[in-house]
């Protein structure tokens, strides 16, 4: 039997292509295919968001279901608290596509530089990270001075502090074992009353963010003043040696 024209296999199965989650998918896949890498983040961030409100509709749902009085009430809650949860899996599945996106074009750009794959298994961003993990997770009553920002991207401090809780987590859980014990008492506990504390970089924002915190003040050190280390790096800055230098530079003597 000679060897015919190349047959042509279908994308999906027969009958298939009509169903809504499949023309959903394909419809993410070709609209993630134009995106930059900003849209994408952009992109993510939406539908997380949708998730979040729809995964919110199926909760209030099921409570309605609860709370019916009448058979007719109970029988509508039911179906739509069944139509919501189709709906918040549906954008959980484009969260975790997005996510997958974003992932594998940070592993071309690496292979293609040639630096070693550090790709986060779980979130994309500290966003990511903060949104869908620390928050939905963390449970604090806000009082006695205690303050979360919820525009906690508009404070330095907490950025840095967040993103190395992030990076934390994703090493962490690649162990596996009990360190995620060890990521919650020697980094969560560490960082997060830090953060919300009453002298935190959130101190003025108990009423939602309010600008007007300013970085710690300094000025720069004299010519010459960290000559004392020049040795190197790993060299311990020892405080007396940099003042009696500077007396000495001074004319005060020793």
């Amino acid at each position: 039997m000679g060897d015919g024209p190349a047959q042509n296999v279908p994308l999906f199965p027969s009958g298939a292509a009509t169903r809504p989650e499949d023309r959903v998918r394909t419809e993410l896949a070709t609209a993630m295919a134009d995106m930059d890498d900003q849209g994408l983040q952009r992109a993510l961030a939406e539908a997380t968001a949708a998730e979040a409100r729809l995964r919110a509709g199926y909760a209030d749902a099921v409570l309605a279901k609860e709370r019916a009085v009448d058979r007719q009430a109970q029988l509508a809650a039911v179906a739509l608290a069944r139509a919501s949860k189709q709906a918040a899996g549906r954008a959980g599945a484009n969260v975790q596509a997005l996510r997958a996106e974003i992932r594998a074009r940070r592993e071309v750009k690496r292979a293609e530089t040639n630096e070693p794959l550090d790709v986060p298994a779980h979130f994309v961003s500290v966003e990511d990270f903060v949104a869908n993990f620390l928050v939905p997770v963390i449970e604090r009553r806000l009082s006695g001075g205690r303050t979360w920002c919820p525009k906690w991207w508009k404070h330095p401090e907490a950025v840095n502090r967040l993103w190395a809780l992030w990076r934390a987590y994703e090493h962490f859980v690649a162990t596996g074992g009990s360190a995620m014990s060890a990521w919650w008492v020697y980094h969560v506990d560490s960082h997060l009353p830090q953060l919300m504390a009453e002298d935190g970089p959130f101190w003025q924002c108990r009423d939602g963010h309010t600008d007007g915190l300013s970085p710690l003040p300094q000025v720069g050190a004299p010519e010459g003043w960290w000559a004392v280390t020049s040795s190197g790096w790993e060299r311990r800055v020892d405080v007396r040696d940099l003042l009696a230098d500077a007396r000495t530079r001074e004319g005060r003597g020793p």
